[in-house]
């Protein structure tokens, strides 16, 4: 008897799937109190309803397919390459469309991507054995790669829509040969010079008139470039009818660590029917005045001598380097926190002493210890509170130095 009820209960429940699923899948038809003449159905992906076709239409292709006599669409191609062309350049190409099917094919435009239309279509229906052409029409644009399409709706049940494609590649009125320029990190105090070309593959007379740039001490230069120059190596690659190697010079000393602009660049041409603008983005770094270095150094610059047993101590000996003109640090006090933590600072061994005869080394290069001593009391500093030493300087640029320690100390544990 149970047998037979969990049968009956796994066939209920299989067949209660199977209709939620047709049902999830089946395409609702209805029709509307206000458009009686329209087919209309419940898109099963947005559940909104879209009106497919006329009432009588639906019944005549019905009809049709019923009788065996249907239209079908062939088509010898669906993509042209138009190749390359110049900027904002109108192009056309027809594509050829055929009936080979038993039933007249009707044909409606719809919809296209932005820079392509459908200039013409021959015939809204074609009988069989017959044939219409599909017109194209494009604008480039300004875009390297070109690539857009129509829509033809036909009445086909196997091929509902037609997809027609036009794409190419659009020589460049006016581009850098890199997408952004990127300056190499530079240590303060130096000058940042960097440089990259400016080109046209349409242009044979190519001119930057203005570069305008929010950093301070921006300036900049351009180079007209010819003969080989212009055709050799990585600019043979870019294929410019023109070319200026444009450089920017950008002093150090106003600038942040991480510091961005945009370019805007005015450049004429005799073929230019105005002058045109371009904008190059623009991003460097300037490395600090002061780098340490230690591998107990965590990624936020820490020194993290992490959770000690009491009576054992620690030390660490970190590299630190000045990136100035000046390498030498002058006089130094150095202040701890908690007191207890004490620090020391020498130029390394065989870096040679500044000129001035001052404590600092001639390179930059300065060995820093810190020691957590050994009678260290139990306490915790691993962020709040969290320790740190202070290396005060008479250096003109340098004036302070902070660097931030993590460390705990924890009864010792005796087995």
């Amino acid at each position: 008897m149970w047998r037979t009820f969990w049968i009956v209960s796994v066939c209920t429940g299989l067949l209660a799937c199977g209709l939620i699923w047709l049902a999830s899948t089946s395409t609702f038809l209805f029709r509307h109190p206000k458009a009686p003449d329209e087919r209309i159905v419940i898109d099963s992906v947005t559940g909104q309803p879209v009106v497919v076709r006329k009432v009588a239409e639906f019944a005549a292709a019905n009809a049709i397919v019923a009788a065996g006599q249907m239209p079908q669409v062939e088509t010898p191609t669906t993509k042209f390459d138009f190749g390359i062309s110049d900027p904002l350049t109108r192009g056309s190409h027809q594509f050829v469309i055929r009936n080979v099917g038993q039933a007249p094919l009707r044909l409606e435009t719809g919809k296209t991507s932005c820079k392509c239309t459908v200039g013409g279509l021959e015939k809204r229906e074609l009988a069989p054995s017959e044939e219409g052409l599909v017109t194209l029409e494009w604008t480039t644009g300004r875009d390297i790669l070109f690539s857009h399409y129509a829509l033809i709706r036909t009445n086909d049940p196997e091929r509902a829509e037609l997809e027609f494609r036009v794409s190419g590649k659009v020589r460049v009125q006016l581009g850098t040969s890199e997408p952004e320029l990127i300056v190499p990190a530079v240590n303060p105090g130096d000058t940042i010079q960097a440089s990259t070309i400016v080109y046209s593959q349409t242009a044979a007379d190519l001119a930057i008139k203005s570069v305008d740039a929010a950093l301070p001490g921006f300036a900049w230069t351009a180079e007209t470039m010819v003969g080989e120059a212009l055709h050799t190596g990585a600019l043979e690659e870019l294929g410019a009818a023109s070319a200026q190697r444009l450089v920017v010079t950008i002093p150090t000393d106003e600038l942040r660590q991480e510091f961005s602009d945009t370019l805007r660049l005015t450049v004429e041409s005799s073929q230019f029917a105005e002058p045109q603008t371009l904008e190059l983005p623009l991003y460097g770094q300037v490395l600090g005045r002061v780098a340490v270095f230690n591998p107990l150094i965590d990624t936020d610059g820490i020194v993290d001598f992490g959770t000690l047993q009491h009576g054992v101590g620690a030390e660490a000996k970190l590299l630190v380097k000045i990136r100035d003109a000046e390498t030498s640090l002058g006089e130094v006090q150095i202040e701890t926190f908690p007191d207890f933590v004490t620090a020391t600072l020498e130029p390394r061994a065989g870096a040679g002493k500044s000129v001035t005869g001052k404590t600092g080394a001639g390179k930059g290069l300065y060995d820093l210890r810190v020691t957590i001593p050994a009678g260290t009391p139990v306490c915790q500093y691993l962020g709040t509170p969290q320790g740190w030493l202070k290396i005060r300087t008479s250096h003109p640029r340098v004036s302070e130095i902070e660097v931030k320690l993590h460390f705990a100390v924890k009864k010792r544990e005796f087995r």
